[in-house]
């Protein structure tokens, strides 16, 4: 069925622009489109060329239209990669600071603390140390003597003193684990030393002792002698004021347990001659006492 209208309107219409309609009259356009006889009518006559021409101008404007339209307030938008992802630098992280990043540190080692559960040891020469290992095992050294000798003598003095030099090693021990230096006593058997010294020092004041009790409370009052001598030379190469105010007290409890033993040998022998120290130390010592009413019988001043 033919369409009764005589002309077909080819028409282009964009915002802002011109609208141009092309009148091709044709009396066989049907619902289907152009028809051949049309097509060949519209290409034999000039509607084509000028269909062209104005499809030309069309784009042109709309051309011209979309360079003078101008964005929407706003942020501008990011650019993207090929991937579609920002390239901001404003927005990225420098490469540092993504491989920089300091990590965690844990509690236990904040500070306040050494996992903190113990805080750094004060410092101390290695002379200081040295000696405070020593003097562990030289105290250790008196308890050992006196138990020995007091199996072989059955004399309170010997089992007495013997207690109280337990509590002096046990005291340096703990003053070695304060200050993180490793305990030479490994083993708490009687009559064993690390130190070659004190080890022969040992055999040879047990064995003195075994000949007689008089003998046996001169190597006691031998021992305290030592203890107190190098006690003094402890305290004079310190310079620390904990271990000074721990070796005064052993060298007072030395003092003590010297007079308890001179006591007996001057009840037994009449008096005591100076084995190590100086006599006037000794005599000192024993004036000091009694000025104190402390005497210097048989008895004990613990420290």
């Amino acid at each position: 069925m033919l369409n009764p209208i005589g002309t077909h309107t080819v028409s282009a219409q964009q915002s802002g622009a011109q609208t141009h309609t092309i009148h091709c009259p044709d009396k066989h356009l049907n619902e289907s489109g152009f028809g051949r006889s049309a097509l060949q009518s519209v290409m034999n006559s000039g509607y084509l060329s000028h269909l062209l021409t104005l499809l030309q101008a069309l784009l042109e404007e709309l051309s011209k239209g979309q360079g003078n339209t101008k964005p929407e307030s706003g942020p501008n938008p990011l650019p993207t990669t090929t991937t579609g992802q920002s390239t901001d630098q404003s927005m990225a992280v420098p490469e540092t600071e993504k491989i920089t990043q300091s990590p965690a540190v844990p509690p236990s080692a904040s500070s306040s603390g050494i996992s903190q559960a113990t805080s750094p040891q004060p410092y101390l020469s290695a002379a200081e140390r040295e000696t405070l290992r020593y003097t562990r095992e030289e105290e250790k050294l008196a308890r050992d003597v006196y138990s020995a000798l007091y199996e072989r003598w059955d004399n309170p003095i010997f089992a007495n003193i013997s207690s109280s030099e337990q509590r002096h090693t046990d005291r340096v021990a703990d003053m070695l684990q304060r200050y993180g230096i490793d305990d030479p006593v490994t083993t708490n058997a009687p009559g064993v030393f690390q130190n070659p010294e004190l080890q022969q020092l040992y055999n040879e004041l047990v064995a003195r002792g075994q000949s007689s009790l008089s003998e046996a409370l001169k190597v006691g009052g031998y021992i305290e002698e030592l203890d107190i001598r190098d006690l003094q030379r402890a305290i004079d190469e310190s310079s620390n004021s904990e271990l000074d105010q721990m070796y005064a007290n052993l060298m007072q409890g030395s003092d003590n347990h010297l007079r308890s033993f001179v006591g007996q040998l001057t009840s037994r022998e009449g008096g005591y001659s100076a084995q190590l120290l100086d006599q006037s130390e000794i005599d000192r010592t024993l004036s000091e006492a009694t000025a104190k009413g402390t005497g210097h019988g048989g008895g004990i001043a613990r420290p």
